[in-house]
This record gives C-alpha cells, sequence and structure tokens, in this order.
C-alpha cells in the first residue's frame, strides 16, 4: 500500500514531489466504510472476478479488439489558462492508452528478461466518442471553465455540474475522465489522479480523474509526463489494485498471481534487480503500471492482470462492449474496401478452388456497380462483376468460378475497382496460397514441440481455450502430450455455447500403395461427473475423415462418458495424468479408405464443460503394397487426356489382366457409378460427358489385394 501519510504532506507543487500519489484506495476505502451497498457490491463483484479467473486461462488473450469509447471533462479555471490543457495532451495520453494495453508500447522491450513471458495484453482500442448520449455528433472533448480554484477528491465537486465541475456521460456506457487541478482528501496538493473501481459502475461518479499536470505529453509536469497516470488510474477502472497490495507487508496482495510479493510502493527510477523484505532473487516488478514509479519505469501489465482486467469488462462493465457512444463513420463519399478473403485461406488441397472475397462499402454514396480481380502469380485470371445497391456498412461476397490449382505456392490478389474510389489504400488484398500434395505414411506426431512443421494445424472457431501441449511428463511417449482443458471450458464464463467444437487437422495423407491401413494414439481422459449420471451433456473425443479435403466428413470414432474415461471414478479437480496406467491405446480401422490418394483426418474435441483429455504417440500406418509394385515399374497406369470434357482413356498394358475393378469417387467422396464403355487388351474406355465438373479419384483394384489411384480433372 502507498503510504497513506504521502497523501497528508503539505507540499507547493507537482515537481516538489518525488513520490507518484494516486487516490483510488483511499477513495475506496472511505466508500467501504461509508458505504453498506458498496460493500456488498465489492464482494459480488469480486466473486464472479475469482470465478471468471479460475474458468480463464490467463495465457489466452481476448479473441477481438473492444472499443472504449472516453469523454475528456477538461474542468480549467478561467484565471488560469495552463488547466486548459491542449488537444494534443489528449491525443497523446489516448496514443499512449492504446499502446500500454495492448503491450504496444516501444519501452516494453525494456522489461526484463525473467518478466517478459508475464506481459500481458487487454486488447482495447480507447477512442474519442464521437456520440453523445443523445445520439448527437461530438468530438469527446467537454471543455467547462469553473471559477472554482481546485477539486477535491472526497467530495468529488469535479464530476458535479452545479458544483463548478462537469456531469458524467452515461458512465455504463463511457469511460469518463476528467482533467483539473485535484487534491487530496487534506485538501494538499501533489495528487497525480484516481479512480472509481467497478464497484461505482453506473454511479455519476464513475470514472477516472487526472491532474492537468499529468494528462499526456504536452505541457504535463517531469517525471510524470509519459502518459503513466492514466494508464495506472484506468488499471484501476478495470479493476487492478496496487501491486503491493496497499499494505506495507509481505501478506498484503493485490489479487493475481504473477506479481512478485512486494513490501511497499516503489519510487523513482529503480533498477533490476531490486530486491525487498519480500521477495529475493529477480525482485519486485517495479515496472509494472500498477506500482509508483516514475512514467520512464512503468512498461508493463501481466497476464494475470490482463484477465482480471477481462472480467471486469465481461462482467460488471460489459455495457461499454455495446457503447452507442462512438460509431464509424464515412470518411469518403466513394470508398469501396476489398475487406478480406473469405475463402481460400491459408493451406488447401489441389484440385479445383472456389475463391471467395468480401467487398465492403465505407463510402457515403451508394454503390451500384464494381469489378473484382484475381491475379494469380500476378497474371490476371479472372474477373467479376457485381451490381445492386451497397450502402454505408453494407458489405457482400464476390464468388469467383473454379480454379484448378496444382501442389505449389502461389501468389494470389485481389482488387476491387469502382469508378471515382477515393482511397485505394484499401482495394485489394493479397495472399501466399500453399497448395498442399500429400503425405505419405507412415504419419507420426508425438506432440514434443510447442509448434508444429509437419502440416498439424490446430482449429479453433471460438479464440477461447483449445488443444495446446501438456504439462511437462503428462504422456507416454517423451516429455508432453496435447490436451485440452474442458476443466475450465466453462459456457457461461466464456460466453460460448455448450458442445464447442476444437480440431486438431492433420495434413493430406496419401493411403497410396497402402493396405490394412490404421490410426493409433495413446488416450488419456476424465470426467468431472460420474458416468453413472444419466441425461447429462459429456465431453466427447471424436475422429473424422474426409476425401474431398475437408468439404465433407464422416465420423470414424465417437466417444464419451463411460467409454472415453481411462480413470475409474469422477475427478471433481483439474485432471493430469500422473502415470501409465491411466492411459490407455486406441486403435482405428482404416482400411476400408486403402488406396487413396487424398485423406484428411481430423481429431476433435466437443466440450461439455466435465474435464481434460490428452493424446499422445499418434502414428498412422499401413502395409505395403507389394504385389503391384513388382509389376509397375513395367507399365505404368495413365489417364488421358487430362482434363477431359468426355471420354477418357485408362492405359495399363498387361495389368488390366489382373484389374478386379475400378471406381471413380467425387470431391464429396462419394462413389460414382460409371460404365466401362468397352477395353481393348491394354485399355479401359470411361465416358464423363455427362459427370459434374471437378476432381475424381480412380482407384484401381488388383487380384492381389493391391490398390493404385490416380486423379483425372473433368472441366
Amino acid at each position: 500500500m502507498k503510504n497513506l501519510l504521502l497523501l497528508f504532506m503539505t507540499v507547493y507543487s507537482l515537481n516538489a514531489y518525488s513520490q507518484r500519489t494516486c487516490g483510488s484506495h483511499t477513495l475506496y476505502e472511505h466508500n467501504m466504510a461509508t458505504d453498506e451497498n458498496f460493500q456488498k457490491r465489492d464482494k459480488q463483484i469480486e466473486d464472479f472476478t475469482l470465478q471468471f479467473m479460475k474458468s480463464h486461462s490467463s495465457s489466452r488473450m481476448a479473441a477481438e479488439e473492444v472499443i472504449i469509447p472516453v469523454v475528456f471533462h477538461v474542468v480549467y479555471n478561467t484565471s488560469i489558462p495552463k488547466e486548459n490543457i491542449p488537444d494534443a495532451a489528449i491525443y497523446e495520453q489516448l496514443e499512449t492508452l492504446n499502446k500500454d494495453f495492448n503491450a504496444l508500447n516501444e519501452d516494453i522491450l525494456k522489461v526484463p528478461e525473467p518478466f517478459k513471458p508475464f506481459i500481458g495484453n487487454f486488447k482495447l482500442k480507447f477512442v474519442l466518442a464521437n456520440r453523445d448520449p443523445n445520439g448527437n455528433v461530438t468530438n469527446g472533448i467537454l471543455r467547462v471553465p469553473t471559477t472554482r480554484k481546485d477539486f477535491n477528491i472526497l467530495n468529488n465537486n469535479i464530476k458535479y455540474a452545479n458544483k463548478g465541475g462537469s456531469a458524467a456521460w452515461d458512465t455504463k456506457s463511457y469511460l469518463n475522465i476528467w482533467v483539473g487541478d485535484v487534491k487530496d482528501e487534506a485538501n494538499q496538493p501533489g495528487l497525480l489522479g484516481y479512480a472509481t473501481f467497478p464497484t461505482s459502475v453506473g454511479s455519476v461518479l464513475d470514472g477516472v480523474v487526472i491532474s492537468y499536470t499529468a494528462l499526456g505529453k504536452t505541457g504535463a509536469e517531469s517525471p510524470f509526463n509519459l502518459g503513466r497516470t492514466a494508464t495506472h488510474e484506468v488499471g484501476h477502472y478495470f479493476n487492478l489494485r496496487h501491486i503491493w497490495g496497499d499494505q506495507n507487508n509481505c501478506t498484503s496482495d493485490d489479487l493475481v498471481g504473477d506479481t512478485p510479493q512486494q513490501y511497499k510502493a516503489s519510487s523513482g527510477n529503480p533498477t533490476f534487480p531490486k530486491e525487498d523484505q519480500c521477495t529475493k532473487g529477480n525482485g519486485i516488478m517495479f515496472m509494472n503500471y500498477m506500482d509508483y514509479s516514475y512514467d520512464k519505469s512503468l512498461i508493463m501489465f501481466t497476464l494475470e492482470q490482463a484477465s482480471r482486467m477481462t472480467a471486469a469488462l465481461d462482467g460488471p462493465r460489459k455495457l461499454l462492449k455495446t457503447s452507442k457512444g462512438y460509431v464509424d463513420e464515412p470518411k469518403n463519399n466513394v470508398d469501396l474496401q476489398l475487406l478480406r478473403i473469405v475463402y481460400p485461406i491459408t493451406n488447401i488441397c489441389f484440385g479445383d478452388v472456389l475463391p471467395v472475397v468480401r467487398v465492403k462499402s465505407l463510402g457515403v454514396n451508394e454503390v451500384k456497380n464494381f469489378t473484382v480481380s484475381l491475379h494469380l502469380n500476378n497474371i490476371l485470371t479472372q474477373s467479376q462483376s457485381w451490381s445492386g445497391v451497397m450502402h454505408f456498412g453494407d458489405s457482400v461476397n464476390i464468388v469467383f468460378d473454379p480454379i484448378f490449382l496444382a501442389e505449389g505456392a502461389y501468389n494470389v490478389s485481389y482488387t476491387v475497382t469502382l469508378s471515382g474510389d477515393e482511397n485505394p489504400d484499401n482495394n485489394s488484398k493479397s495472399q501466399v496460397l500453399n497448395v498442399a500434395g500429400v503425405t505419405a505414411l507412415p504419419f507420426n506426431e508425438n506432440f514434443e514441440s510447442l509448434l508444429f512443421n509437419n502440416g498439424v494445424a490446430i482449429n479453433n472457431p471460438d479464440g477461447k481455450i483449445t488443444w495446446t501441449r501438456s504439462s511437462i511428463n503428462a504422456s507416454t511417449l517423451g516429455n508432453y502430450s496435447f490436451f485440452i482443458n474442458n476443466f475450465e471450458y466453462d459456457p457461461e464464463a466464456l460466453d460460448v455455447g455448450y458442445g464447442e467444437k476444437d480440431d486438431i487437422v492433420l495434413p493430406n495423407l496419401s493411403f497410396s500403395n497402402q493396405s490394412n491401413v490404421k490410426m493409433i494414439f495413446d488416450l488419456s481422459a476424465a470426467q468431472y461427473t460420474s458416468v453413472m449420471t444419466s441425461d447429462n451433456n459429456w465431453d466427447s473425443l471424436q475422429v473424422l475423415i474426409s476425401t474431398d479435403c475437408g468439404k465433407s466428413f464422416s465420423l470414424l470414432y465417437n466417444k464419451f462418458a463411460g467409454s472415453l474415461i481411462t480413470i475409474p471414478t469422477a475427478k471433481t479437480t483439474f485432471f493430469t495424468p500422473s502415470q501409465l496406467s491411466q492411459w490407455r491405446t486406441e486403435t482405428i480401422d482404416l482400411s476400408a479408405y486403402d488406396g487413396l490418394d487424398q485423406v484428411k483426418l481430423v481429431i476433435r474435441n466437443i466440450s461439455n464443460f466435465e474435464n481434460n483429455i490428452y493424446i499422445d504417440n499418434l502414428r498412422i500406418l499401413g502395409d505395403v503394397v507389394t504385389g503391384l509394385n513388382q509389376t509397375s515399374s513395367e507399365v505404368q497406369i495413365s489417364l488421358f487426356p487430362n482434363p477431359t470434357n468426355q471420354q477418357v482413356t485408362v492405359r495399363m498394358g498387361h495389368l488390366v489382366s489382373k484389374l478386379k475393378s475400378v471406381e471413380w469417387i467425387n470431391m464429396m467422396g462419394q462413389s460414382v457409378s460409371m460404365d466401362m464403355l468397352y477395353n481393348d487388351r491394354n485399355t479401359l474406355y470411361f465416358d464423363f460427358s455427362n459427370q459434374s465438373k471437378g476432381l475424381y479419384i480412380a482407384r484401381f483394384l488388383f487380384e492381389d489385394g493391391s490398390v493404385k489411384t490416380d486423379k483425372l480433372l473433368v472441366q
């Protein structure tokens, strides 16, 4: 805790202070002592926050940026011109807030190495409100002249229009920041600022107050002239406490777990490492925004601080996320944006591709027609024209004709063209598109690395909890396995539905010249609820297969409740396998897909807030077919013409005499009925003139059980 005596020190200017001074805890203690309802609300919010942090991983960041509309109340004495701070100081302050809360500040590079893994990112965007509570246009800056010389922290006169201050805008929908000459509770100068905690949400007093000498950079007084006072106070606004816990001892706490215990407030510009009575070694985190160091030394929030602030934004301050205080406005009369590439994104299979992009109107004028062009490796490949009516904010998908892409890397660019467009900078999007070939068997993954380099990908649709590497020794092979944290996958706290799906997507695999293909992996799993419970929604583990590059899937394996668990009783704490007896080996027969050249497998978790699932030592393997290999060197199978739009010829020499059957499989993974026109001694003939366009797989089964495949494109 900051030494409360500092609030009572008599000084004559801010520069005379060698110590940062914040009144937030003093105001909080005052409200706790004088308002019984405040105490009840505070306990409710703290209970919510603790539960939220329990059910959220502090290492996960918000999926999307949240816009916070800010209104500045500059309350200045007409006889003291410097109190009427310039717009530049406000713009600087917003820039500082946006950098600090998003870990984008340049000086974050100075965080000492031991503390870098704990850097947190809150993903907020602070903007000046452009709509007032009545929906009228505003610049978000209120300049209010007053005859008052100063404003006391406890009477809060700066927040009352009838007492010489400025009344708050709807405090549930706006972050109100008052700027003026503020005094501590003894009416002494030197107080840099104070804020209300989320307990005050909805109150006309809710918000942040900053001394005019400490806001932004222009006109601010050293050593508090980098905007970090507002960063500190907005941290309080989102429910952060002082890092030393506001008591000068080693037992008080700031209610987060990744800040070192600290005896008292820091001051000045300490050097790392700074030890104190509570923490040795790497010492205290004096560079944390919630300490009292000078501005130049405050450079980071932690992961758990970000989690605690996220709890405030998802709970008591959630209406900020739907505020009408800021709306996007058109800046040009004619402005069409190529908003994003919808499909394909990055990695796809070879074959026909159907590109899709989304175009958005950002201009005042109606848009009635435009053209989007597609360039492949800098060559114009296709153009699509659109006509209709688009207004500001409208968007539309543009779908191109199918393009056949073979294996390789492609530079793909899309450009929207509209006559008179005043902002050509947002007309294009480009990507490097990797068209995957196939990975031959055997395929192995033991999950030892944080990053995959073998084509494995994670699909996390809700941006919340997903598959990740386990803690050390929770494995059967090596040091690590892969697991999903269903124990903390709380739908209510995460604002998601029950049954959320998270996938481990394996690369495109070739089963060509393979028989008896199987998938094998080690499994460890627990459920929170007794498997004897009826009518329960269980966590499930599934394996799905696709033969059309992921366009459609078939279910191969589905286990839940008693069929899934590897420990006999319900586990009501976070499950981590600690011995080999808590694992079992699963084997899935894939022989029905022997010989196919493109197979995609997905391991899917369906979460219903039960407990954790672990997998390790994943293998996909088969038996190499030898019968065909002995003759394939003599005569190769060939399909021509390829591509075709009518008859196709299949030539395989004397292998025809050993052929048992031919199966044609379309891009949906469906077997297509196809009559053979005729055959002679070495050649087969098929008619595709009445078949749909697309990629087909020819699967040749021979009498010795061997299988060979080839591809045919029908145009």
